[in-house]
């Protein structure tokens, strides 16, 4: 695995995640955070006998938002109250 968005997830929720990087058995996957509590959790997939090599997905308590487009410039920009946990992704310069 190279990578997994989002980054976490909430703790006792579940979270859909998109899996990147090659020979996968999967490119989506639902983290179940029922009983977890906060932390950093070590995530890998298995395709027969073979693991994917872990990536850090970590679980909050703390409330969750998704970034909505456009919010390049500060005019744009996406108004959020403290704490939470923001899902986005920066896909270009200047984003």
């Amino acid at each position: 695995m190279t990578g997994i968005f989002p980054l976490g997830g909430k703790a006792g929720a579940r979270t859909n995640l998109e899996i990147k990087g090659w020979n996968l058995p999967v490119a989506k996957l639902t983290e179940n955070n029922k009983h977890r509590t906060a932390g950093i959790y070590p995530l890998s997939l298995r395709k027969g006998e073979w693991v994917s090599n872990h990536v850090p997905f970590a679980v909050d308590t703390l409330p969750e938002r998704v970034e909505k487009e456009p919010n390049d410039q500060p005019k744009s920009a996406q108004r959020v109250k403290l704490p939470l946990m923001v899902k986005g992704r920066i896909d270009r310069p200047g984003d």
